[in-house]
């Protein structure tokens, strides 16, 4: 007599938890390692490069943070400076901390929409030279040589931005006229 096959095993649960479960939990680290490590690094690095090719300014970026399960970015001790000091005075603009809490579904559509942006600690320096030179021209002198592109004009951006619950706390703007020695 022909033999009889064995019926073939169903795949229960116990086989979709076996190979399924390992494939969300490295997915979740892979997702989590590039959240907490790749963006702030990318961003630390490219940020800086970028403000200096529009503008020539020098950006510098202390400590920043993602938080890629709230989308909340953290950045820490943040330094503007112009590209030439003006009578020794370099610092254009300083920020204690800087958070913004992202809206993700927006990042998915590829626009930028923050709930909250919090400035702790902002100071500007306005600096006026003897010879009428501003330490804030490097943002406005690619604009007169004609080149509007060099510098974010916002309607022209590639996609929709919204900046909701701005608050300033401990923010302070100083305008130094070095030829009438004055501040204000």
């Amino acid at each position: 007599p022909p033999r009889k096959k064995a019926p073939a095993t169903p795949r229960g649960k116990w086989w979709s938890l076996r190979y399924l479960l390992p494939g969300i939990v490295v997915i979740l680290l892979c997702y989590t390692l590039a959240g907490f490590w790749l963006v702030p690094a990318y961003m630390k690095k490219s940020l800086p490069e970028r403000v200096a090719d529009r503008t020539g300014m020098h950006l510098f970026i202390s400590r920043l943070d993602f938080n890629p399960f709230t989308y909340t970015f953290t950045l820490q001790d943040i330094q503007l400076q112009p590209s030439r000091s003006i009578d020794g005075n370099k610092e254009l603009l300083r920020i204690d901390r800087v958070v913004a809490d992202l809206a993700p579904i927006s990042l998915l559509r590829h626009d930028l929409v923050s709930n909250a942006v919090a400035v702790e600690g902002l100071a500007l320096n306005i600096v006026r030279s003897h010879d009428n030179r501003y330490n804030i021209e490097d943002i406005f002198a690619i604009r007169q040589q004609g080149e509007a592109s060099d510098i974010i004009s916002f309607s022209e951006l590639p996609f929709l931005f919204s900046l909701n619950n701005i608050s300033i706390r401990g923010g302070r703007v100083t305008f130094q006229d070095i030829p009438s020695a004055t501040t204000h």
